[in-house]
């Protein structure tokens, strides 16, 4: 009895430590292939383009906790960006008001969303796509896909420095790591995790099931306003393609870092913040040797299949 239960601790710490060894390899690997891979230089260019996706990441994380799944974080991060940036260029709203109002436009998004699918019982993937398909819609309409040029007093954030880095990129940092103490160490946190784990306990101990679903919905929704925050700080404009398929990029990269889809499971620190560090080192990596962009999309449908694969295996052992 007790070498069975030590064989089934073995295999699931070795499902568990998958992630880890896989960014040891695809480091390896691309250090290998390109002599410009493995620099401070280049680990600091794969920080800076993980910023976006690690503030949909976090809030995604809080999504598939509760067993639930946000398809519209990609089109809110483009709607609040984008709507914000007409305020600030088109109207001369003040800049730093603007940014404030991307991620809360952002949580209001998200808010209906959780709305929809908690009081009115809509299903969450219609939902959520039908309400990625109607930002779309308005974003085209509002900005007819022009881009929209930030004033110089947001691209100004992109030069302050701290320990090295840009503030936004620490920012983003201390954010992930706050939002980790809120998951695991605060009863929010862990009442969230309840209400995945198992609803129908969670509702006969007392728990609002709604209301932690609700709220989960709003911290997609304001992570993926704060998504738009930080590409318009890091690229300096929204474009047209902003946004698009961020929802599937993200959770591959969280379903890579070892966050459950069955719900109940997962972490922002570290395994949300590992997962999209690999996927943007193998987007990085790929783009240094000369691979075709395609092989990117292979690779993330390759990713999000062996990781729904090693979720199921730890989820019978």
């Amino acid at each position: 009895m007790n070498r069975e239960v030590k064989i089934k601790n073995m295999k699931l710490a070795a499902l568990n430590n998958a992630v880890y060894i896989f960014g040891i390899l695809i480091i390896a690997v691309f250090s290998v292939m390109s002599p410009y891979f493995f620099t401070v230089t280049n680990a600091t260019s794969i920080l800076r383009a993980s910023t976006l996706m690690l503030s949909i990441g976090i809030g995604m994380t809080f999504a598939l906790i509760v067993g639930e799944l946000d398809l519209s974080v990609g089109a809110n991060c483009r709607f609040s960006a984008s709507v914000c940036a007409l305020l600030m260029v088109n109207y001369k709203w003040n800049p730093y008001l603007c940014m404030i109002m991307m991620p809360i436009l952002g949580g209001l998004v998200g808010l209906v969303n959780g709305i929809l699918v908690t009081r009115v019982k809509l299903n969450a993937w219609l939902v959520t796509l039908s309400m990625k398909l109607a930002l779309v819609g308005i974003v085209v309409k509002l900005t007819n896909t022009v881009a929209i040029n930030m004033p110089q007093e947001v691209l100004q954030f992109r030069n302050f420095k701290i320990f090295g880095l840009s503030s936004f990129i620490v920012f983003i940092l201390v954010v992930m790591l706050i939002m980790q103490f809120v998951l695991k160490y605060t009863t929010f946190g862990r009442k969230i995790v309840a209400v995945g784990s198992n609803p129908n306990a969670a509702s006969k101990l007392g728990l609002s099931v709604k209301n932690y679903k609700l709220a989960a919905f709003t911290i997609s929704g304001i992570f993926a306003g704060l998504g738009g925050m930080l590409i318009c700080i890091n690229l300096g404009s929204v474009t047209r393609e902003l946004g698009d398929g961020y929802e599937f990029t993200a959770v591959a990269a969280i379903v890579l870092g070892g966050v459950s889809l069955a719900g109940g499971e997962g972490s922002v620190f570290p395994k949300a913040f590992i997962g999209v560090l690999i996927l943007t080192m193998i987007e990085n990596g790929l783009t240094m040797i000369g691979a075709d962009i395609y092989v990117f999309q292979i690779a993330k449908a390759l990713i999000i299949f062996v990781m729904m694969y090693i979720d199921s295996k730890k989820n019978k052992i």
